[in-house]
């Protein structure tokens, strides 16, 4: 029971933390650096599973953010949006 507490309060925590703008912008670097909306692969198998751990931590944020795949779609496609705007 107090895991789940635990957790719920730490999704309150994600929820409050990116409904600032400043929290979409953390997110979205977050997410960026996380290479969550493309993995990278290297011939190094070190770097793939440095770079896969990586993703996988954003992606569990943004699992935990998102109550729906369509939202966890929309924040993606934002991320990916905010990504090209900043390159």
């Amino acid at each position: 029971m107090k895991a789940l507490l635990k957790k719920r309060k730490f999704k309150e925590a994600m929820d409050h933390i990116y409904g600032t703008p400043q929290g979409k912008i953390f997110f979205e670097q977050f997410f960026k650096d996380c290479n969550v909306t493309s993995p990278k692969f290297s011939s190094d198998p070190n770097v793939t599973l440095a770079n896969e751990g990586k993703r996988h931590l954003g992606m569990s944020y943004l699992n935990i953010l998102c109550k729906s795949k369509y939202e966890m779609d929309e924040l993606i496609k934002q991320t990916q949006k905010a990504m090209t705007n900043n390159e």
